[in-house]
């Protein structure tokens, strides 16, 4: 678990990542209810609609309360649109895994790369983690240069369930973060 007692916006050039508000089930659910983002990630099915929106919305803020997890909407700085989501979950021993989707219109842009070095950074300065992983299905090598792109390293490959219950092959990539004395 790692606690701070607000969730952080995090801001980068581009992007603010602000944590999700109940307002943003709309947005998410026609984001989300995309078959490449399905196919792409472990845990979203297709279709999906309002309800698994909500649902969603309501395990994150419950996970955040534990400490246990938290997940940002990624949002354009200039207007605050919603493209996106990215997470912290705790793995125990100042240790997390961060996991991450942007809709159709706004791939291949960067975005992705900026909001994990942006999410990188605050790992490091405020949950004071030592390592952040990352998984990726095989299929999906773009998410691995996003990972590559903020400084992960490949560590392993394995299979894993997806949001359907088949085993699929991922790669495992990892970062170890600067110290926080080194941070300042």
């Amino acid at each position: 678990m790692f606690m701070v007692k607000q969730q952080p916006r995090i801001s980068s050039q581009r992007l603010l990542l602000r944590p999700f508000e109940h307002s943003d089930i709309t947005t998410v659910a026609y984001l989300a209810n995309d078959r490449e983002i399905a196919d792409n990630t472990l845990n979203i099915p297709y279709p999906y609609g309002q309800e698994d929106a909500r649902i969603w919305l309501e395990l994150l803020s419950q996970l955040a309360q534990c400490g246990d997890s938290y997940s940002w909407a990624i949002t354009l700085r200039d207007d605050q649109r919603l493209i996106g989501a990215i997470s912290l979950t705790s793995l125990g021993h100042q240790q997390a895994e961060t996991g991450y989707w942007i809709g159709q219109a706004y791939r291949r842009q960067g975005y992705c790369s900026e909001a994990l070095q942006a999410l990188l950074s605050t790992a490091a300065s405020t949950y004071r983690l030592q390592t952040v992983s990352a998984v990726h299905l095989r299929s999906n090598p773009a998410s691995g240069h996003v990972m590559r792109r903020a400084g992960m390293h490949h560590v392993a490959e394995e299979r894993r369930p997806d949001s359907q219950g088949n085993s699929v092959p991922v790669d495992i990539y990892r970062i170890t973060l600067p110290q926080a004395s080194s941070l300042a």
